[in-house]
């Protein structure tokens, strides 16, 4: 009886080995190769369990499945309707292929743009207070580089280009950071479009929205206005650098040119100012 048992142990190990080849044998192996996503499941977790690392993934059809690859963690979503199949391959070229079915329309929010500027060299700070705030990066040409922690990334500019950081909930982007990384900020003032117009006396504000942060002011006719600058009174946004207000005052009629240069690429703006 002992040796009958051994050898059906024996005999089972065998016959489970047999019926789970990709287990033992694969060079790359994940939890799931099949999936189905509805409004009730958005999203499914898949681990790589097995395989070289370095794991590169594409979707078939991104308008029915889209992935997010964190460590050894895939995620894939769900949005249209229809069916897709999301790739992985690792380092020694080895790929899994993941059958996704989505069976309901999955309604999803669509996710808000905003630009970031960074002058080569600069740094920048993205701000969450969200508890486990999650980014997916695609920066192919590597023209920035990521430091600080998940609710207050830098951004450092490395090298002249664009790329794209998405701000993710539930694995979907809500929140896309169009960030590119420029030789000079650009230089906006939003009072350069046409003439300002002030009562004697009175004073009035333009703003530097933009620029190197090196400024200075020339005046065609002091004897009608004068200026100053000053610091920007709110905080500014990942798309203003180096942000200034030029203080105005009206000091008797007449006009006068106020003449805003950028110091740091002699790109000038001219505000005309109309005194009556």
């Amino acid at each position: 009886m002992k040796c009958l048992y051994c050898f059906l142990i024996t005999l089972l190990l065998f016959s489970c080995k047999d019926n789970n080849p990709i287990e033992q044998d694969a060079a790359l192996v994940v939890s799931s190769t099949e999936i189905t996503l509805n409004p009730n499941k958005p999203y499914a977790e898949i681990t790589i369990t097995k395989g070289a690392g370095n794991y590169k993934v594409t979707s078939s059809d991104a308008a029915v499945a889209q992935y997010v690859l964190t460590g050894n963690k895939l995620y894939i979503t769900g949005y249209n309707i229809g069916n897709a199949t999301v790739t992985l391959t690792d380092r020694d070229k080895n790929q899994v292929k993941i059958k996704v079915t989505i069976d309901q329309f999955i309604a999803r929010n669509v996710p808000v743009s905003t630009i970031v500027f960074i002058k080569t060299g600069d740094s920048k700070n993205i701000t969450n207070t969200d508890s486990k705030p999650l980014y997916s990066l695609i920066d192919t040409a590597s023209v920035i580089q990521v430091g600080g922690t998940a609710n207050n990334l830098q951004i450092t500019g490395k090298n002249k280009g664009v790329c794209m950081l998405y701000y993710l909930d539930e694995y979907w982007p809500v929140l896309i950071y169009n960030i590119q990384v420029v030789d000079h900020y650009p230089f906006v003032v939003s009072s350069s479009a046409g003439p300002l117009q002030l009562p004697a006396g009175s004073e009035s504000e333009c703003g530097i929205v933009s620029g190197c942060g090196n400024y200075t002011l020339t005046i065609s006719n002091t004897n009608v206005i004068s200026a100053e600058l000053l610091s920007w009174p709110i905080e500014p946004t990942l798309s203003q650098s180096n942000p200034r207000v030029v203080h105005i005052k009206a000091l008797q009629s007449g006009s006068s040119e106020l003449i805003i240069t950028n110091v740091e690429t002699s790109e000038v703006k001219t505000v005309i100012v109309s005194v009556r």
